[in-house]
C-alpha cells in the first residue's frame, strides 16, 4: 500500500510533464509517420502508467531524457495554418504521461524521437522537461534562478526515484548548459539535438546515435527503413 502512495506522489509531480520513450509502433511501411504517436493506454500490450509504475518499483531506468519546456499548443494555431480546417485532433496533454506523445498531427514532431530511439537501449527510458512553464516558442522562456534550481532538483529526484545510476541526456544545447552547471560531475550527462521541424527524420536518427556514441551499432532492420 505504501508503494502505491509513493507512486501516486511521484505521478502528481511528474505525470503532466513526463513520460517514457516508448510508443506504439506503426505498420512497417509507416514507421516514419506520425501514426499512433499519441497512444499511451496500449504500448506493447500495457498502458504507460503500468510501465512507469514497474520502473518506479524496480528503480531500473538507465537513461533520463530532458527537454527544455512544454510547448503551449493551441488548436487555433493549427486551424490558421490549414485555412480554418484542423486536420489533426485535440491535444491529449491533460492525460498523465502523455508528454512527448502529442496527438496533434499538424505540429507535433515527437515521431522523430520515436524513430531515432527505435530498437536501441534508449527505448523505454524516462523523459521529462527541465522547466514546466509552457511557451509557444522556447526562445520566449527566460527562467529565474529559482526555476532553474527547481528544475535541476526535479531531475535529481526523478533519478533517485527511477534509477539512481541513470545517465542524463539533454535534448538541445540550452538544456545541456543548464544541466552541466547544476547536476554536478558525479552524474553522466550527454546531449542530443532537438527534433525540430527542419531536421530530416533519417538524419535526426543518425545525429542522435552519433552523439550518444552508438551510430552503426543499432541499425534498424531492413524492413524498418521503408519510406
Amino acid at each position: 500500500m505504501e508503494d502505491y502512495k509513493e507512486y501516486d506522489e511521484f505521478k502528481n509531480i511528474y505525470g503532466k510533464n513526463s513520460s517514457l520513450t516508448v510508443w506504439q509502433i506503426p505498420a512497417e511501411n509507416r514507421i516514419k509517420s506520425k501514426d499512433s504517436i499519441s497512444v499511451i493506454n496500449d504500448v506493447g500490450g500495457h498502458p504507460i502508467d503500468f510501465l512507469m509504475q514497474e520502473h518506479f518499483n524496480n528503480k531500473d531506468i538507465k537513461y533520463i531524457f530532458v527537454g527544455l519546456n512544454p510547448a503551449k499548443q493551441s488548436c487555433d494555431d493549427c486551424k490558421t495554418r490549414v485555412k480554418g480546417k484542423c486536420k489533426g485532433k485535440t491535444n491529449n496533454s491533460n492525460d498523465d504521461w502523455s508528454s512527448f506523445h502529442s496527438i496533434c498531427t499538424i505540429k507535433s514532431q515527437d515521431y522523430k524521437l520515436r524513430y531515432a530511439l527505435l530498437e536501441t537501449p534508449y527505448w523505454d527510458s524516462f523523459i521529462t522537461d527541465l522547466f514546466y512553464e509552457p511557451t509557444r516558442n522556447s526562445s520566449e522562456l527566460i527562467p529565474t534562478q529559482k526555476q532553474i534550481e527547481d528544475g535541476i532538483m526535479r531531475i535529481k529526484k526523478a533519478r533517485t526515484a527511477l534509477g539512481p545510476n541513470a545517465e542524463i541526456i539533454a535534448i538541445g544545447k540550452a538544456v545541456y548548459s543548464y544541466l552541466y552547471d547544476g547536476l554536478g560531475k558525479d552524474i553522466v550527462l550527454k546531449e542530443i539535438p532537438h527534433f525540430s521541424n527542419s531536421i530530416d527524420i533519417d538524419w535526426y536518427r543518425i545525429m542522435v546515435l552519433t552523439q550518444l556514441g552508438d551510430y552503426g551499432v543499432y541499425d534498424l532492420k531492413e524492413d524498418r527503413r521503408v519510406k
